[in-house]
Protein backbone atom coordinates (compact mmCIF):
# COMPACT_ATOMS: atom_id res chain seq x y z
CA UNK A 1 0.00 0.00 0.00
CA UNK A 2 1.38 3.49 -1.11
CA UNK A 3 1.91 6.14 1.75
CA UNK A 4 -0.88 8.41 2.40
CA UNK A 5 -0.29 12.11 1.17
CA UNK A 6 -1.74 14.92 3.78
CA UNK A 7 -4.72 16.37 2.86
CA UNK A 8 -4.38 19.50 0.47
CA UNK A 9 -7.18 22.11 2.16
CA UNK A 10 -10.19 22.82 0.02
CA UNK A 11 -9.93 25.38 -2.45
CA UNK A 12 -12.90 28.39 -1.81
CA UNK A 13 -13.71 31.16 -3.41
CA UNK A 14 -13.19 34.23 -1.72
CA UNK A 15 -16.18 35.69 -0.76
CA UNK A 16 -15.73 38.96 -2.95
CA UNK A 17 -15.88 36.86 -5.82
CA UNK A 18 -19.23 35.33 -8.13
CA UNK A 19 -19.21 32.26 -6.81
CA UNK A 20 -17.80 33.49 -2.98
CA UNK A 21 -21.29 35.98 -3.47
CA UNK A 22 -23.75 33.54 -4.48
CA UNK A 23 -22.56 30.62 -1.64
CA UNK A 24 -23.03 33.78 1.17
CA UNK A 25 -26.69 34.70 -0.33
CA UNK A 26 -27.41 30.69 -0.14
CA UNK A 27 -26.48 30.03 3.43
CA UNK A 28 -27.98 33.67 4.45
CA UNK A 29 -31.59 32.69 2.42
CA UNK A 30 -31.60 29.12 3.66
CA UNK A 31 -34.54 28.26 5.15
CA UNK A 32 -32.39 25.82 7.80
CA UNK A 33 -30.69 27.65 10.23
CA UNK A 34 -26.82 27.50 9.32
CA UNK A 35 -23.85 28.22 11.36
CA UNK A 36 -20.16 27.98 9.69
CA UNK A 37 -16.85 27.15 11.41
CA UNK A 38 -13.46 26.89 10.41
CA UNK A 39 -11.03 23.78 11.01
CA UNK A 40 -11.05 24.51 14.66
CA UNK A 41 -14.50 25.26 14.92
CA UNK A 42 -14.50 28.85 15.52
CA UNK A 43 -17.94 30.42 14.50
CA UNK A 44 -17.47 32.30 10.85
CA UNK A 45 -20.76 32.96 9.77
CA UNK A 46 -24.18 32.38 10.63
CA UNK A 47 -27.61 33.21 8.88
CA UNK A 48 -30.67 35.10 10.03
CA UNK A 49 -32.66 31.87 10.83
CA UNK A 50 -29.85 30.81 13.53
CA UNK A 51 -30.43 34.39 15.32
CA UNK A 52 -33.61 33.42 15.57
CA UNK A 53 -33.49 29.83 16.58
CA UNK A 54 -30.61 30.30 18.99
CA UNK A 55 -31.25 34.04 20.15
CA UNK A 56 -27.96 35.48 19.69
CA UNK A 57 -26.83 37.98 17.07
CA UNK A 58 -23.93 37.70 14.84
CA UNK A 59 -22.11 40.05 16.38
CA UNK A 60 -21.50 38.09 19.59
CA UNK A 61 -21.16 35.01 18.45
CA UNK A 62 -18.22 35.23 15.12
CA UNK A 63 -15.21 34.34 16.21
CA UNK A 64 -16.32 32.47 19.19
Amino acid sequence: MPPSRPKKPAARAPAHSPTGEMYRLMVEFSPSAQILTDAEGVIVAMNNKAETLFGYRRKELIGK
